[in-house]
């Protein structure tokens, strides 16, 4: 496979059920122009949702400058996590639309089963992203069980594990799993710099 970056949504639809190290979790995305023409009205504009949609979700951005192969801007938009009701998702959703800074009505909006047993959540890099070394960088929390504490910087006590590209995996597993998904990743993308965020599931 060789794909090309999108928005994020597009991108993590795209990869669904297409990697082996990871599981990308179901969507509802749209954009900017939708959630507009639709008053503002989460059940007119999602109206056959599927069983996922009646737990708790979490409310996602996908700008059109996020995710580039130039740029990521991790963090830089809003996420509205543990959303249960309508009145909820219908403001989790304008909290994300007013975050972006632009107006542009092709910006997306998507929305994701809230992953409730989180273990360790990070970011991982296939770079240094300060200077460019070719090693793989995962910066992570294991304390806090939330997902967002790297991205936003709301917790100081991080780690941060280096991989050098020929190196032997490392003995954890979750870890081991998240420098093969980078291996996989590259290829997909035919790019040796690329960073992603993560959630690693305590059951698995």
């Amino acid at each position: 496979m060789n794909m090309h970056f999108t928005s994020k949504a597009d991108t993590l639809f795209k990869l669904r059920g297409k990697i082996k190290h990871a599981s990308v979790l179901p969507q509802f995305s749209f954009t900017i122009e939708m959630w507009e023409a639709s008053g503002k009205d989460v059940d007119k504009l999602w109206n056959n949702k599927p069983k996922w949609a009646n737990d708790l979700l979490i409310v996602r951005s996908s700008g059109q400058t996020e995710d580039k192969s130039n740029e990521s801007m991790a963090g830089h938009f809003e996420t509205v996590a543990n959303v249960s009701t309508k009145s909820e998702l219908n403001t989790a959703i304008n909290t994300v639309h007013k975050s972006f800074h632009s107006k542009n009505p092709k910006n997306q909006i998507f929305i994701q089963p809230m992953l409730k047993n989180i273990s360790i959540s990070g970011v991982a890099f296939t770079r240094d992203p300060n200077n460019g070394s070719y090693y793989n960088i995962v910066n992570y929390d294991k304390r806090s069980n939330k997902s967002d504490t790297v991205t936003s910087g709301k917790v100081n006590d991080l780690n941060i594990y280096y991989h050098f590209e020929d190196a032997p995996l490392p003995k954890e597993n979750w870890l081991s799993k998240i420098i093969l998904l980078l291996k996989e990743l590259k290829e997909y993308f035919k790019s040796d710099a690329l960073d992603l965020e993560f959630g690693y599931d305590k059951y698995e």
